[in-house]
This record gives structure tokens, C-alpha cells and sequence, in this order.
């Protein structure tokens, strides 16, 4: 039963080091949120999750691959309203209004986006990476459609011709940073 677990542990650790280390070659600024894993783990229902998903070894592997790589990893405070806050418009839900966690559908009552609440977050955190290399943000018309880490998801073809763009590249350089 421990060579079972051993395996087990030993291809987690591996995936791991894959996804990461593609992650650090594909950008060179990568945005986290600095979770409280640790408060996270204590909820019974989330823990086996979290825990099995292996989010602060992710996280410190990113930090210090992207260290090694000569490439920016930002992490944004964990009170940084990245659920609360519409990727639209900016648009912030505080109070009453604040978005539970149970609910999994974003809904602004400013500008009418309404998302699913993990993209919602991944693309206000695209938006503070952009924000802070000094890019504007892209015009949204809806014909490119974007997954969660907010690559465009519009085909090889697409991307390939040049007519549609990652909305997530970074500059080639930092010489290219502002």
C-alpha cells in the first residue's frame, strides 16, 4: 500500500513541475493570489481539496522558477477584492451585495456582465498583471472568447493568422516595460 501512495505522490509532484514550469516559459508575468491556504484548510468541507490540489506548493514553485527565469511573479493581497469586483466595469460588491461563496455566477448590477466566479477573478487578476506592465486593457467585443487563465480560446487558425491575439501576452522583454 506505501509503494501505491508513493506513486501517487510521486506523479502529483511531477504534474506539478510540468504545469508549472510551463506556466513560467509561457508568460513573463504570472499573477496569484496570495491565498490563505492555511485558514482555507480548516474549512472540513474544502480541505481534502485544497490540500490534495497542492496550491502552496504551486505557488512557491511559480515564485521561484519565475526567480530563476528572470520573469515577474506578482501576487495579489488576499484581501484584494479579486470575487467581489467586476471585470468589466470595476464595478465593486461590498456589504449585503458581497458575492458568497456558495454562489458561482458573477452578476453586475452596474453593467450587466454576468460570469462564472472563478473567470470573473482570473480576469481581474489579468487585469492587475496588465495594469501593473502598463497596458491598457483590450477592447472586450465578445467575439474573442477567453478561458480562465484569460488565453483566447478562438483556435489555432485564428491565433496562427494574427486576427486575434492572446489577451494575455506580456512584452518579449522588460526593455519593452514602460
Amino acid at each position: 500500500m506505501a509503494v501505491i501512495h508513493a506513486k501517487v505522490a510521486d506523479y502529483r509532484a511531477d504534474a506539478l513541475h510540468q504545469a508549472t514550469t510551463a506556466l513560467v516559459r509561457r508568460a513573463n508575468i504570472i499573477v496569484t493570489e496570495d491565498l490563505n491556504i492555511k485558514g482555507m484548510v480548516k474549512n472540513k468541507r474544502l480541505a481534502r481539496s485544497i490540500s490534495d490540489a497542492g496550491w502552496g506548493e504551486a505557488i512557491r514553485q511559480i515564485s521561484y522558477k519565475a526567480d530563476w527565469a528572470g520573469k515577474t511573479h506578482l501576487k495579489v493581497g488576499q484581501f484584494e477584492p479579486s470575487t467581489q469586483k467586476c471585470s468589466a466595469c470595476g464595478n465593486l460588491r461590498s456589504g449585503e451585495d458581497r458575492l458568497r461563496l456558495h454562489e458561482r455566477t458573477y452578476r453586475c448590477d452596474s453593467c450587466g456582465n454576468v460570469a462564472d466566479r472563478d473567470l470573473n477573478a482570473a480576469l481581474n487578476l489579468r487585469n492587475y498583471g496588465l495594469n501593473y506592465v502598463g497596458q491598457a486593457m483590450p477592447e472586450r467585443t465578445g467575439v474573442i472568447p477567453v478561458n480562465a487563465c484569460g488565453a483566447s480560446s478562438a483556435g489555432p487558425d485564428a491565433i496562427a493568422s494574427g486576427r486575434y491575439g492572446a489577451l494575455n501576452q506580456e512584452p518579449a522583454s522588460t526593455s519593452d516595460v514602460g
